[in-house]
């Protein structure tokens, strides 16, 4: 934990990559992370901060708190009692592989712009830290989760440590659950990104404020029936809710 510093945070809807089978869609789960840690870490240089220790910090180690939403509602749609071995296995996978997927996009994108300044003093502990990581994806019980989300959930780990021990990580930080706001004081930006994705797009509406020294990010991930598109990013902002 680093003290004046800020944290964008973006949510996923679990519920949006439930497949009508029932299954859960790991595929498009691990490329919504992918385009959700490149947005995020775009928007710590497009971000202003309150104080300038706190943009210092902000900069110099690149937080991110990626997370999910509908937990519940997931463990609900499968017939998951949430105090069971079998949901609370179900939920670890789904940490996870959100969370190793995005030390995974976060070390791709140190290999072509480089890791967080202050990487190079913090190399061994942040590796321990993956490392660690790691190591309790494999704890993971097989009777209780389907072994697709399992399998990704460990394979995203293992690569992003090999990518990491060699590129190092552009984020000190990449997840945090559950983001909460207060709806009386915010600032909004909008960030729009359609992704190819097949014969159809992903569409992520992100929005951004500043609550009480604190610097947000929120996001949803919708499909579109449009088709296939090149990824367009555009910022605007607008004051007030």
């Amino acid at each position: 934990h680093l003290d004046d510093s800020a944290c964008n945070l973006a949510s996923l809807n679990l519920m949006q990559f439930v497949e009508p089978s029932g299954s859960f869609d790991v595929a498009a789960f691990r490329h919504a992370v992918d385009i959700l840690i490149t947005a995020q870490d775009i928007v710590v240089d497009k971000s202003s901060y309150p104080t300038e220790q706190i943009t210092a910090n902000a900069r110099a180690y690149r937080e991110l708190g990626l997370g999910y939403a509908n937990l519940g509602a997931l463990l609900m749609s499968l017939g998951l009692p949430y105090d069971s071995d079998q949901g609370r296995s179900y939920a670890a996978a789904i940490t996870a592989l959100m969370t190793g997927e995005a030390y995974l996009q976060s070390a791709r994108i140190a290999e072509q712009m480089g890791p967080f300044s202050g990487y190079p003093v913090n190399r061994e502990p942040m590796l321990k830290v993956i490392e660690r990581h790691r190591g309790y994806a494999y704890k993971l019980d097989p009777s209780y989760v389907p072994l697709d989300l399992l399998r990704s959930s460990r394979e995203a780990w293992d690569e992003a440590l090999k990518l990491g021990q060699s590129a190092g990580y552009r984020n000190s930080q990449a997840s945090v659950i559950a983001p909460t706001f207060d709806e009386r004081e915010r600032i909004w930006a909008t960030v729009i990104v359609s992704v190819p994705r097949g014969s159809a797009s992903w569409m992520i509406r992100s929005a951004t404020w500043i609550e009480y020294g604190r610097v947000n990010f929120v996001c949803g991930v919708t499909r579109c029936s449009e088709s296939a598109a090149p990824i367009v990013t555009t910022l605007n902002t607008e004051p007030g809710s």
